[in-house]
C-alpha cells in the first residue's frame, strides 16, 4: 500500500509541474504566425461570416474556429486568456494519458511515458499554441480513456456510450487526424466485444456519425482541396527521412534526448515485463503507426499533408509502445532511475532546448506592433506608412489596436520589387517603417525607402523578423561602408567608368544630359571596386534612372566576383518598375553579402542592356551599409 501511495505521489507530481510548464509563459510570448492565422479568422461579427471567410478558406475542421469565434467573442484577444483553454487541453491530456499508460502497462511504463507526454517540447508546445491540436489530442486522449473503460472495465451503462459518442464527434471536429485516430479507437473495439455489447457499441458511433453529419458538406470541400501541397500549395512531399527527423524534432532535437529512453527500456528489461500481455501493445501499435503511414502515403502519392504536429495524436501510443517493454520498479534503484529520466526530460526542455527562447523565436508580432507604434512617436508629427511583409495586415492590426494606433499599412507579402515600387508610389512623403515577421522581405524595400527617406533612423531585430523607420534627418543607425552617386554628365567619381562622348542632350530626372547605349551595345556605366572592408552580412543597394522604350529590355545588376568563385549576381528588370516623370523609370537592386566572400573579391553594378537597345541612364547611386548586432533583440 505504501508503495503504491508513493507512485501516486509521483504521477500527481508530474501532472503537477506539467500543468506548470505548460501555463507560467503562457502571455510571455506574441502569438505565432499560424496562432495569428487561427485567431483572425475567428474574428468576425456573424456566423456566416465565420464560415464564409474564416472556414471554407481552411483545410482544418470548423470546431476550433467556431470555439475562438465565441471565445475571443467574449474574453478579448490577450495571449493569456486565449491560450488558456489550450493550455488546460493539454494539463487534461497528461492525466488521461497516464490513465490509459496504467490500465496498459506497468507502473514504471506509465510514469516513463506520463514524463514524454508532460516535458517534451512538442507535446508541450502544441498544448499552448491557438491550433486545434492541443484540442485534438484532448479528444483522442479522452476518447482512449473510456473506450478502455468499456471495452476492458465494463463500464457498459448508457452514460459511457454517450461519453463515446461525444468524444469521437470531438476528435472528428476538432482536426482530421484525430478524427482518423477516433476512427482507429472504434475499429478496436469489433476485436474485443460480442453480442449485446457490441451492438451498443455500434450505436454509439453511429451516433458520432449522425454528430458529425452537419459537417460533411465541408469535410468534402476539404477532400476536394486535397491537402495543403501541391501546385498552389506550400507544403511538399515528406522525404525518406521524414520520421528519423520526427522522432529527433520529438525529443527537442537531441540525438542524446532521444537515445535515454532506448538505455532507460534496455537497463529494465530484465526485471518483470507488463503483466498485461501483448494484446495492448498491438493495440499501440495500431494507434501509433497508422495515421503515420496514412499521412506518408496519401502525402507521397496525392497531395502533401503530413507534418511533424499532425502525428501528435499518435505520439502518446508510440511512446507508450516504447515503454511497455519496461519493467516494474519494485526497488528504490528502479524508481531512482525512473525520477532521473523524469528530470532529465524536464531540465532539458527548460534549459538545454530552452523552450522560452524557442517560443519567443517563433512569433514577435507583439514586439513588431510596440515597435511600430514608438516609431511613429518618433516622425515629428508625420503620419508614417507601414510597409509590411506578413501574411495579414490584420496581424499586427490585433496588437495595434490594443495600443491604440490606427497607423496605415501596406501588405508588401509576396510582392516582387516592382509591385512595391508601384505601392510606394502611393505614399507620398509620408515617413516609412518597413516591418516583417518570418518572411525575408526583399531588400530592395530598404534601398526605395531610402530613397525616399535616407536616414534609418531607429531599427529593431528579431530572428526573422524586424521594424525600421526611414526619415529625412536624425542619427543613421546603420554603419554607411559605402555610399557613391554618380551622374553621367560629371566626371567619373571613384571606382567608376563610363565614356563620355555617349552623353545625349535629352530629358532626365536629374536635370542633365544622361548616358545613351547605343544599339547593339550590352554594357555601359559600371561600378567596380574590391570589397575591401565589406564583409559577409553587410548590405549592398544600386540604383538607377533608367529610360526605356516600348519591347526595350535591360537589368540593373549587382555581381560579386572572384578567383575560384561562381559570380553571384543579382538583377531585376528595369521594365518592372513604375513609369515616373518624362518615361524614366527608378530601378532598384540589393544584395545581402553571402558567406565566404573576401575582401579581395570584387564588387560590381551596372545596367545590362539585353535587350541591346537604344536607352538611357543616369542618377546612380550605391550604399552599402553595415546593421549593428543584426539581431538586438532576443
Amino acid at each position: 500500500m505504501r508503495s503504491q501511495n508513493q507512485t501516486n505521489l509521483s504521477f500527481r507530481i508530474l501532472w503537477i509541474f506539467a500543468a506548470i510548464i505548460r501555463l507560467w509563459n503562457l502571455p510571455l510570448f506574441s502569438y505565432t504566425n499560424d496562432e495569428l492565422s487561427s485567431i483572425t479568422r475567428a474574428d468576425f461579427n456573424s456566423l456566416g461570416e465565420l464560415f464564409r471567410e474564416g472556414i471554407y478558406t481552411d483545410v482544418h475542421p470548423a470546431g476550433v474556429q467556431v470555439f475562438l469565434y465565441y471565445w475571443t467573442g467574449w474574453f478579448g484577444h490577450h495571449e493569456w486568456i486565449v491560450r488558456l483553454p489550450f493550455a488546460i487541453a493539454g494539463i487534461f491530456s497528461v492525466v488521461l494519458f497516464t490513465h490509459i499508460a496504467r490500465r496498459f502497462f506497468t507502473d514504471r511504463a506509465a510514469l516513463a511515458a506520463t514524463a514524454c507526454m508532460a516535458f517534451l517540447a512538442f507535446p508541450v508546445e502544441h498544448s499552448q499554441y491557438v491550433r486545434p491540436y492541443a484540442f485534438g489530442l484532448f479528444g483522442v486522449m479522452f476518447l482512449a480513456w473510456v473506450w478502455c473503460r468499456i471495452v476492458f472495465d465494463n463500464k457498459r451503462s448508457w452514460k459511457w456510450y454517450a461519453l463515446m459518442t461525444g468524444a469521437g464527434a470531438f476528435c472528428l471536429y476538432a482536426h482530421y487526424f484525430a478524427g482518423l485516430s477516433a476512427a482507429l479507437i472504434a475499429i478496436s473495439g469489433f476485436v474485443f466485444l460480442r453480442s449485446k455489447s457490441l451492438l451498443y457499441y455500434t450505436l454509439a458511433w453511429l451516433g458520432t456519425a449522425l454528430l458529425f453529419l452537419p459537417h460533411l458538406p465541408l469535410t468534402f470541400m476539404h477532400l476536394g482541396i486535397g491537402g495543403i501541397g501541391g501546385e498552389e500549395g506550400w507544403l511538399g512531399p515528406p522525404s525518406p527521412s521524414f520520421f528519423r527527423e520526427f522522432f529527433l524534432y520529438a525529443f527537442n532535437g537531441s540525438e542524446v534526448l532521444l537515445f535515454i529512453p532506448v538505455v532507460f527500456i534496455l537497463v529494465t528489461l530484465s526485471q518483470k515485463a507488463s503483466t498485461q500481455g501483448n494484446r495492448f501493445r498491438w493495440i499501440c501499435l495500431l494507434w501509433a503507426v497508422t495515421p503515420a503511414i496514412f499521412g506518408y502515403w496519401y502525402s507521397v502519392e496525392k497531395n502533401p499533408i503530413l507534418q511533424p504536429r499532425a502525428l501528435l495524436f499518435s505520439f502518446p501510443f508510440m511512446v507508450l509502445f516504447a515503454f511497455s517493454f519496461a519493467g516494474e520498479a519494485k526497488n528504490m534503484a528502479g524508481r531512482i532511475i525512473t525520477l532521473v529520466f523524469c528530470a532529465v526530460l524536464f531540465v532539458h526542455t527548460l534549459w538545454v532546448f530552452d523552450i522560452n527562447k524557442d517560443q519567443q523565436e517563433q512569433g514577435s508580432f507583439g514586439e513588431i506592433s510596440t515597435a511600430i507604434h514608438a516609431y511613429g512617436k518618433m516622425t515629428g508629427g508625420k503620419e508614417p506608412v507601414v510597409l509590411a511583409d506578413v501574411h495579414s495586415n490584420r496581424y499586427l492590426e490585433l496588437y495595434l489596436h490594443d495600443l491604440d494606433d490606427s497607423v496605415r499599412i501596406l501588405n508588401i507579402h509576396e510582392l516582387l520589387p516592382g509591385q512595391i515600387d508601384s505601392l510606394m508610389g502611393t505614399i507620398g512623403d509620408s515617413p516609412i517603417i518597413r516591418a516583417w515577421e518570418m518572411f525575408g522581405p526583399h531588400l530592395e524595400t530598404s534601398a526605395m525607402a531610402r530613397d525616399m527617406h535616407p536616414v534609418l533612423r531607429m531599427a529593431t531585430y528579431y530572428r526573422d523578423a524586424g521594424a525600421e523607420l526611414y526619415t529625412d534627418s536624425g542619427e543613421e543607425f546603420a554603419k554607411i561602408m559605402l555610399d557613391s552617386r554618380q551622374q553621367m554628365d560629371e566626371p567619373p567619381a571613384d571606382h567608376w567608368g563610363f565614356s563620355s562622348d555617349h552623353l545625349v542632350d535629352t530629358f532626365s530626372p536629374e536635370g542633365k544630359r544622361p548616358f545613351g547605349y547605343r544599339k547593339g551595345e550590352p554594357f555601359g556605366p559600371a561600378f567596380e571596386t574590391k570589397l575591401g572592408d565589406l564583409q559577409p552580412g553587410d548590405f549592398v543597394h544600386i540604383s538607377a534612372w533608367v529610360y526605356l522604350h516600348p519591347g526595350d529590355d535591360a537589368h540593373l545588376s549587382l555581381a560579386l566576383s572572384g578567383n575560384d568563385k561562381e559570380q553571384f549576381v543579382a538583377a531585376n528588370p528595369v521594365q518592372s518598375f513604375r513609369v515616373r516623370e518624362g518615361g524614366w523609370r527608378r530601378a532598384f537592386v540589393s544584395i545581402r553579402i553571402p558567406e565566404g566572400w573576401t575582401s579581395d573579391d570584387t564588387l560590381k553594378g551596372y545596367v545590362w542592356n539585353r535587350g541591346e537597345t537604344e536607352i538611357f541612364v543616369d542618377g546612380f547611386h550605391i550604399v552599402a551599409e553595415r546593421i549593428p548586432s543584426r539581431i538586438i533583440a532576443e
